[in-house]
C-alpha cells in the first residue's frame, strides 16, 4: 500500500491516492470484524500503525499540493516569459529588416546625387552643384538622425539605466529643440513650417519625445514629400497630444490608422505594411516609453500623427 501511494503521489494523483487509502483501511477493518482476533495486540497494532499512517498521508498530500501549486505557478511564469521573449525577438528581427531597408534608400539617393553633382561640376553649373550639395547634406543629416534613433532604441531594448527618466517638460521647450533639429531638412526641401506651441507641461523623457517627433517630421519630408508641416498641441482630458500634421501623399493607397498598442501585432502576422521612413522604429520607441502614438493617413491628403503624453502641473 505504501509503495502504491508513493507512486500515486509522485504523479500528483491525489484523489486516487486518497481513495486507495480509504479502501485499504476499510478492507483492513473488515478483516478484523470478520476474523475477530482475540488478542488485544492486533487492535493496538492497528491503532499505532493505520491511524498515524493516515495522518502522515494527509500531511503528505497537503505538502504535495503546495508543491504542485508552486510548480504550476513557476511553469506559468516560465511560459509567459518565453512568449514575451519570442515576441520581442520577432519584433527585433522585424526592426532589423525594416531598418536596413530604410537606411538603404537614402544611401542610394546619396550615390545618385553624387553623380548629379559630378555632372553639374563638369558643366560648370555652380548653382545646380550647390543645390545638389545641399540635398546631400540634408540626406546625410537624415541618416545621422535615423542612426541616432537606432542607438536610442538599443538603449531602451537593453533597459539601460536612466534611458527613460521622466520629468516635467515644457511643450514649448520640446517644440523649440525639435524645430532646431529639423530646421535644415525643412529649409533644404522648402517646406512651409508652422508651429503652434503651448504653455502646458508634460511628464515625459525629453530626449525620447524629441526623437519621436523628429522622426515623424523626417518621415513627412523624406517619404511623404510634404510641402506643409504643422507641429501643434492640444489637450485631451488629463493628457496632452503633440501632433505632427503634413499634406504629403500619405502612407498607403488606402486610408489607414496605425496605433502603437497594436502596431507590431499586425506587422508580425501580416505581410501588408504601410510605407514610411522609419515607421517601425518610431512605433517601437513609443511602445518602449509607454507613450501612445496614433497615425491617421489619407492618400493624397497627408498624415495626422499624435503622441499622447500625461499632462503635469508644475505649480505643485
Amino acid at each position: 500500500m505504501s509503495y502504491a501511494l508513493i507512486g500515486m503521489l509522485n504523479y500528483h494523483l491525489f484523489q486516487a491516492s486518497a481513495a486507495f487509502s480509504v479502501i485499504c483501511i476499510a478492507w483492513y477493518l473488515a478483516l478484523l470484524l470478520f476474523f475477530q482476533p482475540g488478542e488485544a495486540r492486533v487492535y493496538v497494532i492497528t491503532l499505532t500503525t493505520m491511524i498515524p499512517a493516515a495522518i502522515a498521508m494527509y500531511v503528505s498530500m497537503r505538502l504535495s499540493g503546495r508543491v504542485s501549486r508552486r510548480n504550476f505557478f513557476l511553469n506559468k511564469v516560465y511560459l509567459d516569459a518565453k512568449d514575451e521573449a519570442e515576441k520581442a525577438n520577432s519584433v527585433l528581427s522585424l526592426l532589423l529588416t525594416s531598418t536596413g531597408h530604410d537606411v538603404r534608400q537614402p544611401l542610394f539617393a546619396l550615390d545618385l546625387n553624387a553623380t548629379v553633382l559630378s555632372r553639374a561640376l563638369d558643366r560648370g553649373d555652380l548653382a545646380a552643384a550647390q543645390e545638389t550639395a545641399d540635398k546631400q547634406k540634408s540626406l546625410t543629416r537624415n541618416i545621422s538622425q535615423f542612426l541616432t534613433s537606432v542607438l536610442e532604441l538599443s538603449r531602451t531594448e537593453r533597459n539601460l539605466s536612466d534611458w527613460n527618466r521622466s520629468s516635467p517638460v515644457a511643450v514649448s521647450d520640446l517644440f523649440e529643440t525639435t524645430a532646431a533639429l529639423a530646421r535644415e531638412t525643412i529649409s533644404v526641401n522648402q517646406v512651409q513650417w508652422r508651429e503652434v506651441s503651448s504653455a502646458l507641461h508634460v511628464e515625459a523623457s525629453k530626449s525620447m519625445v524629441e526623437r519621436i517627433l523628429l522622426n515623424l517630421i523626417i518621415n513627412a519630408v523624406a517619404h511623404a514629400e510634404a510641402e506643409r508641416i504643422l507641429l501643434g498641441v492640444r489637450r485631451c482630458g488629463k493628457d496632452v497630444m503633440l501632433c505632427v500634421v503634413d499634406n504629403g501623399r500619405g502612407l498607403s493607397s488606402e486610408p489607414i490608422v496605425l496605433d502603437s498598442e497594436t502596431y507590431f501585432e499586425h506587422r508580425i502576422h501580416s505581410a501588408d505594411r504601410a510605407s514610411g521612413y522609419g515607421l517601425d522604429l518610431i512605433f517601437r520607441l513609443a511602445q518602449n516609453c509607454d507613450y501612445r502614438l496614433v497615425m491617421r493617413s489619407e492618400p493624397g491628403r497627408g498624415v495626422h500623427a499624435c503622441l499622447r503624453l500625461p499632462r503635469t502641473d508644475t505649480r505643485e
